[in-house]
């Protein structure tokens, strides 16, 4: 959990790092709400890689599948129950194609967001990309819900990169939790 509002110096800060190390290459494209038409299929191809590039230590994770149709319902499911979603993408410029991506869902019932998926594809990694889509998700959803107290996250205690990510934007760990797989 971390205590919000982050302030903006720290937020500036820790942006103006990633994006020297991104370079001119990448850049950060945010939306609240629906995905917007033209960027489905790239967002279910993320989603889809979501389910097998993060770090799962050793549960055995099937690549989820994901299309335009899923990313749909995904969003409507959200947005009919009065919730607000940032969605930030990392577009890699020279070749227009999505590198990674980060949401967070505030809820009407709740003072609290709660981070969703943060995810940087394999090949894009490196480039700090993780900190610009989150600073830029962190400061759109505190602008549009000033009202937030803190925001909540998940992370597997093996995402050394996600987790030091999340340390410099003053999470700090609250509850640990675990997962087991049967193999039958």
């Amino acid at each position: 959990m971390a205590p919000l509002p982050i302030a903006d110096e720290r937020l500036a800060g820790l942006e103006a790092a990633a994006a020297r190390a991104a370079g001119g290459d990448y850049r950060v494209v945010s939306w609240v709400g629906a995905t917007p038409d033209d960027r489905l299929d790239a967002v279910a191809a993320l989603r889809a890689r979501m389910s097998v590039d993060a770090p799962a230590d050793d549960i055995d994770w099937p690549e989820e599948i994901w299309d335009a149709a899923r990313v749909r319902v995904y969003d409507e499911r959200y947005l009919s129950a009065g919730s607000a979603v940032f969605f930030a993408v990392a577009e890699h410029v020279p070749s227009g194609r999505l590198a990674g991506y980060t949401e967070i869902a505030v809820h009407p019932w709740s003072m609290t967001a709660q981070q969703g998926d943060t995810l940087v594809l394999a090949e894009h990694r490196g480039h700090r990309l993780g900190m610009l889509l989150k600073v830029a998700n962190l400061r759109a959803a505190q602008r549009a819900h000033p009202e937030l107290t803190g925001v909540m996250t998940g992370n597997s205690t093996s995402n050394s990169y996600m987790l030091s990510i999340n340390d410099a934007l003053g999470f700090e760990t609250f509850v640990f939790s675990g997962v087991w797989q049967k193999v039958l």
